[in-house]
């Protein structure tokens, strides 16, 4: 069942999304680049919004990206495109099959997220360069700088598939393969799988060929059988340097209605670090993912959670979640540990007109909960007519006064009790200090170590895990880096410690308020 805080707004229906003319700003919607030869200097507005807006749009526009950047670009009202954006694409990488998000402000300005082939939003600040031609920033520098190497019809297939994987629920992977140097080396046969590997496709010694690729490029690997052991011959270094593959590259085996056929989804090394970091904005949760809607999803009522994602924020598997959408709804849902799907969206899809092939984005905005945007097939956000909305950013104050009200109750319940072992006696908080170091608060150092009598906190902990940070009334999330039993903060920690002038010498006390919520303050 859904339930409102705050004043409920009629429901929108299908027809609505066909007359845009009564909407208010800001307008949300898709753009999709779709393949290479798709001019790839511009974006391609929806129809929609080209039909009431597109008449209002000066033709110099400006793109506002997250981290402050601002773009310039020319909406040419004929073709519904913004161009002379190749620097733009170039900087961000922006690969075929990629997802961006416009929000028109009226006028000649425009927010832009940017999502990958992970179906995660990018990282806005991969490169130490503030700008280039045609960028407005920082000092006005002017800087040239290498452009990416230019996606051919091979690569465009492996950006799809990928695609294809993170961004729909497929429930077809079969079998990851961890490439090593072995993998890549000029041979005549490789020892590609192992036995369990074997079982996992269902491969067995009477098969002598197999199909790897994408959806449009394949390639026919024969097999060689010997006491059990397969080995692929040469054609496997050809697919290997077609799709130019790593060291430390991810091929996930995808099911297909042939059983000796497989789709393959890569996770390359050097692009999956390329997503978004909590801080660069305050009107953003800690990392959105989206899904495209299948059948199967609104029959069942589950979605598989990105891979990527999880890696990232761990905390959320095995946890009941809490869905809120921009009329002031909540749904609740759970992500299951060991499928990683999340489970009982099947309310929320129905309340919304949710159909296939609609586009649904989860900010991460921490503590098991999310804001939640829905498109619809004309790629049109379903809430743009909707005056006043719940916006992320009032989403992330909501739980943050919850949580300062939360301290507030723990503090008070410790006044006059006295402390055994570092915990207090009647176990309403658990606490410990520590005398800050120079590798607690250096650039170059790292986090505060838990202490180990708090073991039963962060036992159930990932890399990875996100905590709420309380410290002089501002919440900051920081990960933890947990191996084995060490656990310590980790990324996050250095602009917290920075933010808040920690020095060398100083004594902090850590006090345990929630499941993912720590309170800090000086002794």
């Amino acid at each position: 069942m859904a339930s409102s805080f705050g004043k409920r707004m009629r429901r929108m229906g299908i027809e609505d999304d066909l007359n845009l003319s009564e909407e208010k700003y800001p307008i949300r919607f898709l753009c999709l680049k779709t393949n290479s030869s798709d001019n790839s200097g511009s974006l391609k507005v929806v129809d929609s919004f080209a039909k009431f807006y597109g008449a209002e749009v000066p033709a110099r526009v400006y793109l506002h990206l997250p981290s402050g950047a601002l773009w310039f670009g020319t909406y040419v009202q004929n073709l519904k495109r913004i161009i002379g954006l190749d620097n733009f694409m170039t900087y961000y990488n922006i690969k075929p099959y990629n997802v961006v998000v416009l929000e028109y402000f009226g006028a000649s300005d425009f927010g832009v997220e940017i999502f990958n082939c992970y179906a995660l939003e990018i990282d806005y600040c991969l490169k130490d360069i503030p700008f280039f031609n045609g960028v407005c920033c920082n000092n006005h520098l002017g800087l040239v700088i290498d452009g990416f190497p230019e996606s051919n019809e091979i690569e465009n297939d492996k950006f799809w598939s990928s695609l294809s994987y993170n961004a729909k629920s497929t429930w077809s992977a079969a079998h990851e393969l961890l490439i090593n140097e072995k993998h890549l080396q000029d041979d005549n046969y490789y020892k590609i799988l192992t036995g369990e590997a074997c079982l996992n496709l269902d491969l067995n010694s009477s098969m002598k060929w197999l199909h790897l690729g994408f959806k449009k490029h394949m390639w026919n690997i024969n097999l060689k059988w010997e006491d059990d052991e397969v080995y692929f011959d040469r054609e496997w270094n050809n697919f290997a340097k077609n799709i130019r593959l790593s060291v430390g590259d991810i091929c996930v085996f995808l099911n297909t209605s042939h059983p000796q056929r497989f789709q393959i989804a890569l996770f390359e090394k050097a692009t999956i670090c390329n997503f978004y970091r909590a801080g660069c904005s305050s009107r953003k949760g800690l990392l959105k993912f989206y899904k495209v809607i299948s059948y199967e999803n609104i029959y069942s009522g589950e979605m598989e959670v990105p891979r990527l994602f999880l890696n990232e924020f761990g905390e959320v598997k095995g946890a009941d979640i809490r869905l809120f959408l921009g009329d002031g709804c909540e749904f609740s849902g759970y992500v299951c540990e060991s499928s990683h799907v999340m489970i009982g969206l099947k309310d929320m899809l129905a309340k919304y007109s949710v159909s296939e092939h609609y586009v649904v984005f989860f900010d991460y905005v921490g503590s098991s909960t999310f804001y939640v945007s829905i498109y619809n097939t004309l790629g049109m956000n379903i809430f743009n007519k909707m005056e006043e909305k719940l916006l992320v950013e009032e989403l992330i104050k909501q739980l943050e006064v919850v949580i300062k009200g939360m301290i507030e109750m723990n503090v008070g319940d410790v006044a006059g009790v006295s402390v055994v072992g570092g915990q207090i006696s009647d176990g309403a908080l658990n606490y410990f200090t520590v005398d800050l170091k120079k590798c607690n608060v250096a650039q170059t150092g790292h986090g505060v170590y838990f202490a180990r009598h708090i073991f039963s906190i962060y036992r159930t902990w990932r890399n990875g895990t996100i905590l709420n940070v309380i410290h002089d009334e501002k919440t900051w999330r920081v990960a933890v880096h947990r191996k084995k039993k060490m656990c310590r903060f980790g990324r996050g920690w250095d602009q917290f410690a920075k933010a808040s002038k920690l020095k060398e010498g100083q004594k902090l006390k850590f006090c345990h308020v929630s499941d993912y919520t720590f309170a800090i303050s000086f002794v």
